[in-house]
């Protein structure tokens, strides 16, 4: 049988996730907005990133899950940063 402990989340951790959340995705709104030449993506993309890496903790559960699962999903997010880190490059060197 499965032999996993059950986790429970109050609803603060939830209330703090949401306006880290919503402030987030104001400062990804207001960098976009600034003229930062080329590095207004990259910004944009990295408050995206943490975005997202807050949503697959909490809202996914990936806190509580097993460490290998951990790695899988840091790997992807290591692979996406070489890519966009290649892209930039590039962008920046036209």
């Amino acid at each position: 049988m499965n032999q996993e402990k059950q986790h429970i989340t109050e609803y603060k951790v939830y209330g703090i996730v949401l306006v880290a959340l919503l402030l987030l995705t104001a400062l990804s709104i207001w960098v976009t907005h600034i003229d930062l030449k080329a590095w207004t993506v990259g910004i944009a993309l990295l408050v995206t990133c943490s975005m997202a890496f807050i949503i697959l903790t909490y809202f996914m559960h990936l806190k509580f899950d097993h460490i290998l699962i951990k790695i899988l999903v840091g790997l992807v997010f290591v692979l996406f940063a070489i890519f966009v880190g290649i892209t930039l490059l590039e962008y920046m060197t036209r």
